[in-house]
């Protein structure tokens, strides 16, 4: 009894760093862009494409306040390509840019209604400010658009228990451990929704299940959410 006292007071709490998933880096709001000799770099600087892809080659090396300005510059061009308003949404969440990260993802699928990663992205931002009916929303249409995103079944599941859907949280979190069977946040998120419904001794074997493969994950998901707050 002592034990299940204390799994029900840490795992809210281990939750809640969880969803915290598109935190961006700790930088400034406002960073000078650096500027891109497109000579150099062998891009036409009039072709959205070669912007586009040497924006997103940047982004993928981590070079992301030189990214920007390519992608900026292939969205003047090409202002209804989905991807490239994406990839910035990307490069401004990494830089801490939270209302132009939000602004691309939704023009990403203002253009693309079914932009799957722009709606997961848009989920993870709901969820970070607690709003979990709506990151509820966003994970659902993206795995409607796309059934084998990675991590969404996962991050939908969570919302459903934050929300105190927990009888829904189960099949979304039974769904993400047939991609991760070996992830022991899903099971610890499992045994969390079984114990939040009663139902203590279907909890027992995915906490061992996790525990056997992350004996220190409490103690570090609370230092996670510690730092979060």
């Amino acid at each position: 009894m002592k034990n299940r006292r204390i799994l029900l007071l840490i795992f809210p709490f281990i939750l809640m760093g969880l969803s915290q998933s598109d935190t961006p880096v700790n930088l400034p709001n406002h960073v000078e862009e650096a500027p891109i000799n497109y000579e150099v770099a062998k891009i036409d600087a009039q072709n959205a494409k070669q912007l586009a892809s040497f924006g997103k080659k940047l982004l993928n090396e981590g070079r992301y306040e030189e990214s920007l300005e390519p992608l900026k510059n292939a969205i003047k061009l090409e202002p209804k390509d989905a991807d490239t308003h994406f990839h910035l949404g990307l490069a401004f969440g990494a830089l801490g840019r939270q209302v132009e990260k939000i602004q691309h993802y939704k023009e990403a699928t203002r253009l693309n209604p079914e932009h799957a990663h722009a709606l997961f992205k848009l989920g993870l931002a709901e969820a970070a400010l607690n709003r979990h009916q709506q990151a509820i929303g966003y994970y659902k249409n993206a795995l409607y658009s796309n059934p084998y995103l990675p991590k969404a079944n996962y991050f939908l599941g969570l919302s459903y228990y934050l929300s105190g859907r927990y009888k829904e949280a189960l099949t979304p979190l039974k769904k993400a451990l047939d991609s991760e069977p070996e992830n022991p946040q899903v099971y610890y998120s499992l045994g969390l929704a079984y114990l939040k419904l009663g139902e203590y001794k279907k909890s027992l074997q995915p906490l061992k299940n996790a525990l056997s493969r992350k004996p220190n994950l409490p103690q570090e998901m609370a230092q996670i959410n510690l730092a979060q707050n």
